[in-house]
């Protein structure tokens, strides 16, 4: 008997033995294989990255190519607080403008790989852009992917930095920023933060409620497996070696404290981030929001699908909610067409038709307004009315100088009015 018990203890201990080392090991490959992605190599390799974005989007690389050779499509690199070296790549607007996206990509994807949206805003709404490698890719150091929990301080700063980089000389940028995936979860993870107050607005393209959400589904999708214990396990242990864990890591808690208009977009027949998961982030957020479902759009491809609608219905929402913060509260002016001269008195308010939109802005006390007037002159059948420079006026007063895409400038100064000129 004595024998047949010391028997069933090594067995035992045995068998717990092989389910430690089971569940640790299973702990650290889930680990590995999520947070480091199987070494990540997709992230890190530009060339394939550059080759997969012009097979997907041949457009791509007649203008990367002419952007190269232009010497626009630059690198840049910020020390983080912890001392770890990142990459963003950024370019100018054709025109001088203080519109500005900074666009986030998602999970093992690159800078590169967003090229598809920096084209949607620079090539076709004439913004500056500015696309950040988040750590663990492209140019990027870090040891592992944060999932769009940490990434939100890392792209904050990156805002920051795009406005250093664009804001016009004594004006700042009006910013959106725009995430796909990791980086729409990234998006709202930052929407949550106070922000600074040249951001207006945000744009989310399926991204997820929470990094346990989103884990919890593959488990089970790609392995069969439950949640419990092994997301459990590897979300302790993600909190003992980098400082977080999957549930704190959620969106969905983010949007309620996000107070800026935000679009959110999500195709219906997203599996990899169910379309569920969009709606809920929708429902949860408060104040200015919209929705676009893309009808048989699947995970992260509603831009490949949609390209045109995609880019108008981007460009409506920032059309709308990308302006200062305070024109809401401005009386709705007069649209004045230019056959001939004008004049305004201060406040001073500019006008400009933005094809079907009008596009106003204003000066407050005195202080040159930044007007950007992107789109076509309908009363006049003219090209693109852009912003030029800020000057002087002979008596010395801050006076606004705008291109008219002809060689032309229209000015306004302090000293009381406006005058808007006649294209011909």
């Amino acid at each position: 008997m004595h024998k047949e018990k010391n028997k069933f203890k090594r067995i035992l201990w045995i068998v717990l033995t092989l389910l430690v080392l089971t569940l640790t090991g299973s702990t650290l490959y889930l680990q590995w294989y999520a947070l480091e992605a199987g070494g990540n190599e997709r992230g890190k390799d530009l060339e394939t990255s550059y080759a997969f974005m012009y097979e997907h989007y041949p457009f791509l690389s007649h203008w990367v190519d002419s952007l190269q050779r232009e010497n626009a499509l630059r690198d840049t690199f910020i020390l983080a607080e912890d001392g770890v070296r990142l990459h963003a790549l950024y370019l100018y607007a054709d025109t001088l403008t203080a519109h500005t996206a900074v666009a986030v990509h998602g999970y093992t994807d690159n800078a590169v790989r967003m090229l598809h949206i920096a084209y949607l805003y620079n090539h076709d709404l004439h913004y500056n852009v500015l696309l950040p490698d988040l750590r663990f890719a492209g140019q990027s150091e870090g040891d592992h992917i944060q999932m769009g929990w940490k990434d939100r301080l890392d792209v904050l700063r990156w805002m920051e930095v795009a406005n250093e980089l664009f804001a016009p000389e004594g004006s700042q940028t009006r910013m959106v920023v725009h995430g796909i995936s990791m980086g729409a979860a990234t998006t709202v993870c930052v929407s949550g933060e106070p922000q600074p107050p040249f951001v207006n607005c945000f744009v989310e393209d399926c991204g997820y409620t929470s990094v346990w959400d989103e884990y919890a589904g593959e488990l089970k999708n790609q392995f069969g497996l439950p949640a419990f214990p092994l997301l459990h396990l590897a979300s302790w242990a993600t909190r003992l070696r980098y400082g977080w864990d999957f549930r704190e890591a959620s969106p969905l808690e983010q949007v309620k404290k996000c107070r800026l208009p935000m679009l959110f977009i999500h195709g219906t027949e997203d599996t990899f981030v169910p379309t569920w998961m969009g709606d809920s982030l929708y429902v949860a957020k408060t104040g200015i929001k919209e929705i676009w479902h893309v009808e048989g759009a699947t995970h992260a491809d509603s831009y490949l699908k949609y390209a045109k609608e995609y880019t108008e219905i981007v460009k409506s929402f920032v059309e709308r909610y990308n302006i200062p913060k305070d024109m809401n509260n401005l009386p709705k002016p007069v649209n004045k067409v230019c056959h001939e001269e004008s004049f305004l008195s201060v406040p001073l308010i500019l006008c400009m038709p933005e094809r079907t939109t009008p596009v106003c802005r204003h000066v407050y006390g005195g202080q040159p307004a930044y007007g950007l007037f992107a789109g076509q002159d309908q009363a006049c059948g003219q090209s693109r009315w852009n912003p030029f420079r800020t000057d002087r006026t002979a008596n010395g007063q801050p006076a606004i100088s705008v291109g008219n895409g002809e060689g032309r400038t229209v000015r306004g100064s302090r000293s009381g009015t406006y005058r808007r000129r006649r294209m011909l």
